[in-house]
């Protein structure tokens, strides 16, 4: 299963500690970047970020990381490990293999001059993700999975990034929203955001408390199918696996920053000149949101940063359950006015349902479900 690798990204998020923190221990939602630091775009991309001798290595580290994870069934949620790496303090060690390196270098790219000392930035958690050419990632806030998981609050890094070994796969997708409250978004409907298309060693950033995902059935090739350090038993296997080539390449995390590329705007067309809705992109969004978005089909590579006009972007669709108290809150917590759709689940397909009702409305869509067997 290894052997079949399609898909690979490195994924790095860098956490923060703000000197505030232990003032807002309480708040639902804290993180992303410092309003006191330097402001940090919202979208950036490096094409070729990675050398090739790097990127060749991070392979081989996403495959011994893959299997590893595979094998990891105790996490509540059944969420996927990830990996503390210090940067700051005694106890940051320096660079031991290739994964490591590479994150001395994309924190050079990421926070060029004295960013990372204004953002506060403690460490990097990281992870990889194995996949094939059309699988999804579903859309989520990056955050500390131990806070949210025991605490139930979400605690943002300062940035999130992705980096691309591999041509293949779906586009990520990262809207300009954020999460007020761990139920409630803002904007309800965003209408900026962007999206990656893999390219090889393209190494992408966006604020840490955005939500993003990968869109699979947008995949550009058609193929066959509690954070903490690594243990030692772990970090061995790392080293054996990619730590000889770390002298090597000693001087990759002292390269010379790299200047961001112009991301390519795009916009869409307006409902008055014509959508239909073979034209829309459907999502689920955390924890039972749906969103339809335009995008041209016809486009399977590159980045771009996209503003939706008007009806080119539906949602604030949420499956209301009367028994479950999030549920309710989310729906009526709310005061803007609100359409409520019954249908029959057992013979409606509800994202067609709902563009056809979002297409005549324009407020906050809830669908009731469970009707349908009373």
């Amino acid at each position: 299963e290894i052997g079949n690798i399609m898909y690979s990204m490195l994924v790095v998020a860098l956490p923060i500690l703000f000197s505030f923190l232990t003032n807002t221990l309480a708040a639902s939602v804290s993180g992303g970047p410092n309003p006191r630091g330097a402001p940090i775009p919202p979208f950036q991309e490096y094409p070729n970020a990675i050398p090739q001798e790097l990127a060749s290595l991070l392979i081989e580290d996403a495959k011994l990381h893959a299997s590893v994870a595979r094998k990891r069934t105790d996490l509540k949620f059944g969420k996927l490990p990830t990996t503390w790496y210090p940067l700051s303090g005694s106890d940051a060690p320096k660079a031991r293999f290739a994964s490591e390196v590479a994150i001395h270098l994309l924190k050079s790219i990421d926070f060029p001059g004295d960013l990372a000392e204004q953002h506060q930035i403690i460490g990097a958690e990281w992870w990889y993700q194995v996949r094939s050419n059309d699988e999804t990632i579903g859309f989520h806030f990056d955050k500390d999975e131990a806070v949210a998981s025991l605490e139930m609050r979400l605690s943002h890094p300062v940035m999130s990034t992705v980096t691309y070994l591999s041509d293949i796969g779906g586009p990520t997708v990262v809207f300009k929203q954020v999460s007020v409250d761990g139920n409630v978004n803002d904007p309800l409907v965003p209408n900026e955001g962007a999206l990656f298309f893999p390219e090889m060693s393209k190494h992408i950033n966006f604020h840490g408390n955005f939500m993003h995902g990968v869109v699979g059935s947008l995949g550009n090739k058609a193929r066959p199918p509690n954070c903490a350090p690594l243990a030692n038993d772990l970090l061995t296997q790392f080293i054996s696996k990619t730590g000889k080539a770390v002298s090597s390449l000693s001087n990759v995390a002292t390269l010379k920053p790299q200047e961001p590329a112009e991301i390519q705007s795009i916009s869409s067309p307006s409902k008055e000149v014509g959508i239909s809705q073979s034209d829309f992109v459907s999502i689920s969004l955390p924890p039972d949101e749906r969103l339809h978005f335009w995008w041209p089909k016809s486009i399977k590579s590159g980045s771009f940063r996209v503003n939706w006009k008007g009806d080119a972007i539906l949602g604030g669709a949420q499956t209301l359950d009367l028994f479950d108290g999030n549920s309710v809150n989310m729906v009526f917590g709310t005061k803007e006015p609100k359409i409520f759709l019954f249908y029959d689940k057992d013979h409606q397909d509800i994202f067609e349902l709902e563009q056809e009702v979002i297409f005549t409305t324009v407020h906050v869509r809830v669908v009731v479900k469970g009707f349908s067997d009373q």
